[in-house]
């Protein structure tokens, strides 16, 4: 079983969004900057940014990691930030132009329809020049190297790269796993209540039939009203969260061999023959049913000066910091025995900060190109605790009951006609999915003559077939170019 997983990187790398880091012509510094020639421009040093932000942030102007940075770089930043309708505005200020323009925006989320279409259309520079230069980006420049894949998953299908790479890569390693499989691995957990079990004399539930019989049994007797005092009546025997990760409804598909539920698309997975399907017509699914985070524009003069800063981003340390917060802050400013960060605990927080640690890295976590490489987790600082607690799990549980960990990898790459094609039927064609299984979960399974006529609209009116054959072509380009 071990041999058909996926390594960490692979995996990990379905967490990258293309981090548009995206360059356009120097507004006044020359240089061609749309054949592959870098613009050297270096005279300007204050520049414009709009950054997305948490909702708990108070803003960059203060944050010591941003500071000390620029100050390395010897550029200022003028930050405007916003947590609300970032997309909106900045699409906006992009189509106006002229003043409206500033020097780079971060954190917006681009798709792979906009780095292309941008970039194409010259708003966005090639980055490959840059990228690719020790003198201009030294730390990325070697991730790049050491990493060839991370490099094919931000190169658009006309050879180019319009955004940098940004990526969460958790894996077993950091549990002292010998092999590193990511905390991806098994998207979906669910979880059962062992006092409720020890109380009614039951085992854990090992199939189907089991599960019904327990969950009959806590509801029968009220189990939330014995064990807790709740109110008479008030047991929820089992719940989810309806297309939440980590305990959306999909936790009800594993007994009928839906264990690897895709995040690429809705219901979208590669079979073990390397075929994409849809689970949402198969016959198992019946059963059951009972990128860009920072863009430069062409306002901007100098872009070596602004990639400087932000290459800096690409260390260990740095991106430790930014991700969660300062040294000293959400870190302890001294090192364990092993020579890594330790993070501070809840109890900490609270006394230090009137917050909670979670609450503690909303406030101080900075949004954009950040690039956590699995071997951070055993040399730079501790992963947070209920992630290690999460691939634990994995390694000494789940694993051992899964027997396909075949995916759809999420960094294939699309033209643009399959991108058109996607941004065409895709969101029509996954509300419908979404919403008949809404109405199946509450009002039970379709009847022989409804399954059909679902399946064929989904056909007729939603483009599935035409889906499909985007993300097959696409998967078989991503293999060829292995």
């Amino acid at each position: 079983m071990r041999k058909s997983l996926k390594k960490v990187l692979s995996l990990g790398l379905a967490t990258v969004s293309m981090a548009g880091l995206l360059v356009g012509c120097g507004g006044g510094g020359g240089g061609n900057v749309n054949n592959g020639e870098p613009n050297t421009n270096t005279e300007q040093t204050e520049f414009d940014v709009i950054s997305g932000i948490s909702a708990l942030s108070s803003g960059y102007d203060d944050n010591p990691v941003l500071n000390q940075m620029m100050e390395n770089a010897g550029i200022k930043i003028n930050w405007e930030t916003m947590s609300d309708s970032l997309a909106e505005q900045v699409n906006i200020r992009l189509s106006a132009g002229g003043d409206q323009l500033p020097d780079a925006v971060q954190a917006v989320g681009w798709s792979n329809y906009d780095l292309g279409r941008y970039g194409r259309g010259g708003t966005f520079l090639d980055l490959t020049p840059y990228v690719t230069d020790p003198e201009v980006m030294p730390n990325l420049s070697a991730i790049l190297e050491r990493y060839p894949k991370i490099k094919a998953a931000i190169t658009q299908d006309d050879g180019k790269i319009y955004g940098l790479p940004a990526a969460e890569m958790m894996g077993t390693a950091a549990t002292g796993a010998s092999d590193d499989y990511s905390i991806h691995s098994i998207q979906q957990f669910s979880m059962i209540n062992k006092a409720w079990l020890d109380d009614l004399g039951l085992a854990v539930p090992e199939t189907v039939e089991e599960l019904k019989t327990a969950l009959q049994a806590f509801k029968d007797n009220d189990m939330a009203a014995k064990m807790y005092g709740n109110d008479p009546g008030s047991t929820i025997p089992m719940s989810f969260g309806f297309d939440q990760w980590c305990w959306g409804q999909n936790i009800f598909y594993a007994p009928f061999g839906l264990t690897n539920w895709s995040d690429v698309c809705m219901d979208l997975r590669l079979t073990k023959d390397k075929e994409v399907v849809f689970d949402c017509v198969s016959d198992e699914y019946r059963s059951a049913v009972n990128s860009g985070q920072l863009s430069i524009t062409k306002a901007c003069e100098s872009p070596i000066n602004l990639l400087k800063f932000y290459d800096q981003w690409y260390t260990g340390e740095n991106v430790m910091q930014l991700q969660y917060g300062p040294i000293g802050v959400y870190f302890n400013e001294e090192k364990d025995a092993e020579g890594m960060y330790v993070s501070i605990t809840d109890e900490e927080a609270k006394e230090k900060f009137n917050k909670s640690a979670g609450e503690l890295k909303s406030a101080s976590e900075v949004a954009g190109p950040k690039l956590i490489l699995s071997d951070y987790y055993t040399n730079v600082f501790h992963m947070e605790d209920r992630a290690m607690q999460r691939l634990e799990d994995l390694q000494n549980f789940w694993f051992k009951y899964v027997d396909d960990f075949t995916f759809y990898p999420v960094d294939c790459v699309f033209t643009e006609d399959e991108l058109n094609d996607l941004d065409l039927y895709r969101p029509d064609f996954e509300s419908h999915v979404s919403e008949q299984e809404a109405l199946w979960f509450r009002d039970g399974g379709p009847t022989d003559a409804e399954w059909e006529a679902y399946k064929q609209e989904l056909v007729d009116t939603y483009g599935m077939d035409q889906i499909l054959k985007v993300y097959q072509d696409a998967y078989e380009r991503y293999t060829a170019a292995e």
